[in-house]
């Protein structure tokens, strides 16, 4: 058994010991035959017993050892092959033998808890909670990209509507273990009249030292809502790379009294990080690699993988905001060489595209419509460069005449294939996009298909700097 799990298990299982369990489970839509019980690390899954479904789709979940009262899951899988997914619930003394009742699909949402009323509150403020905060997210996501006063100002009425829901159901709960659920996901306390972000920022921070400080971070973790918390600092309050740097070496700090659980929530963060999207932050992810795995740091990361995180890290070197851009000599249409140092211009827009790419289709059009007034202005240079795959470059050239793209665009294409556009730019997906500035800066870059909202308000007020 990994370490952390045997810490967890004894966290769970260990000291006082009070009881059997009894709980029947039916998950309706189930395609598969078996249901487990167990624990779990932040959103991994540990089983401890299971049951076979009987023919009316019940299965019955018994334990043959005593367990202690605390945070537990009943588990199922969609598949054969595929993960477990869990409800978590609570366990008490006095609610052990109890029934449990849910669909595959919005499995929160439609459980049915009879026997065991610390459950269905603590499930019933599982739902609520996750929809408050993706709620919470979209703002924060509009206001991380907009910097709009008016759109601060809704992110933190909606999070004073969840503080202010927390703190009446913490109140009014009987269960100690539900006043734990709330307790340790409480959002930070914005009663004040208004705030500037970065006085909101502060606040989370501050809030978030204390959470750290906690005694009982093990404990904690055993809470996948508590994981919820840490996600909303980690990935989801800043724009700047920086103090996003500041925030995984705080928790690197903390979590060092307990090396299990730093095991865990690093990878968990490596794996966010290495796959954000939207608000990309390949710079935090380069920050742990070359402050703790590369060094050493982290013994449980294998020489292979060391080194695969390593090839992404070095592949990330000169796209990264602040690097500046790769140079390289490519080819007009009609084949006259264009030196990307030489683009002129206050502004570059480098765009990578494959004519076969179904986000391209979408994208590009998009872009000739946000792009328009950016050019006609002469703030903006468009500068196209189609990555056909074998140099089947008459894709190209077509897909610009079907989507009708503009004449003032700088459409290029290397015939030869020598380039080392693909290594230079880290082109794994495409359309991938960096915006350069006179000296060929990068201040904004973004992979994959972007809205017309995010495209309009980026190019247009990164243009507008200077």
């Amino acid at each position: 058994m990994k370490p952390l799990f045997a810490l967890i298990l004894m966290v769970c299982i260990s000291t006082m010991l009070h009881g059997q369990i009894n709980i029947r489970v039916k998950i309706d839509q189930l395609a598969t035959d078996t249901i487990w019980f167990g624990t779990t690390v932040g959103k991994r899954a540990l089983p401890l017993i299971s049951a076979k479904k009987d023919a009316s789709g019940w299965a019955e979940l018994k334990t043959d050892s005593l367990i202690n009262p605390g945070f537990y899951a009943v588990m199922f899988k969609r598949g054969v092959n595929a993960r477990y997914t869990f409800l978590s619930l609570i366990v008490e003394d006095g609610a052990r033998n109890f029934t449990v009742e849910s669909t595959l699909d919005n499995t929160y949402a439609n459980a049915k808890i009879t026997g065991n009323q610390p459950a269905k509150d603590y499930i019933e403020y599982y739902d609520k909670l996750m929809g408050l905060l993706k709620q919470r997210d979209a703002l924060n996501d509009d206001f991380r990209l907009l910097e709009s006063p008016e759109v601060l100002d809704l992110l933190i009425d909606k999070e004073k509507t969840i503080r202010q829901y927390q703190q009446q159901l913490l109140d009014n709960s009987k269960s100690d273990w539900v006043k734990k659920a709330i307790s340790w996901t409480l959002l930070p306390d914005f009663s004040e009249a208004t705030l500037t972000a970065a006085e909101r920022q502060n606040k989370y921070e501050t809030d978030f030292s204390t959470v750290l400080q906690a005694g009982d971070l093990p404990a904690r973790l055993v809470c996948p809502l508590f994981v919820e918390r840490l996600d909303l600092n980690t990935f989801k309050l800043y724009n700047t790379v920086e103090p996003a740097k500041k925030q995984v070496d705080l928790i690197w700090n903390a979590f060092s009294r307990y090396p299990d659980l730093q095991e865990y929530y690093f990878l968990y963060m490596v794996n966010s990080f290495s796959m954000m999207t939207r608000f990309s932050f390949d710079e935090v992810f380069a920050h742990l690699y070359i402050n703790y795995i590369k060094i050493g740091k982290t013994p449980w990361i294998t020489t292979e993988e060391r080194s695969k995180m390593g090839k992404q890290v070095s592949d990330m070197q000169g796209t990264l905001i602040g690097d500046r851009a790769a140079n390289a000599r490519v080819f007009t249409r009609d084949m006259k060489p264009v030196v990307i140092d030489n683009i002129e211009g206050p502004y570059t827009l480098l765009v990578f595209w494959d004519p076969n790419c179904s986000h391209c289709k979408k994208e590009l059009p998009l872009l000739k419509t946000v792009c328009a007034p950016l050019v006609e202005n002469k703030r903006l240079t468009v500068a196209s460069f189609c990555m056909a795959k074998n140099q089947t470059f008459e894709e190209c050239w077509a897909f610009n005449k079907e989507h009708d793209l503009p004449e003032n665009w700088l459409y290029l294409h290397d015939p030869t294939g020598l380039t080392t556009l693909s290594k230079a730019y880290n082109l794994r997906t495409f359309p991938r996009l960096y915006l350069v500035d006179s000296n060929k800066k990068i201040i904004y870059r973004r992979s994959g298909e972007v809205s017309e909202q995010e495209l309009e308000v980026m190019l247009t007020r990164l243009t507008s700097a200077k």
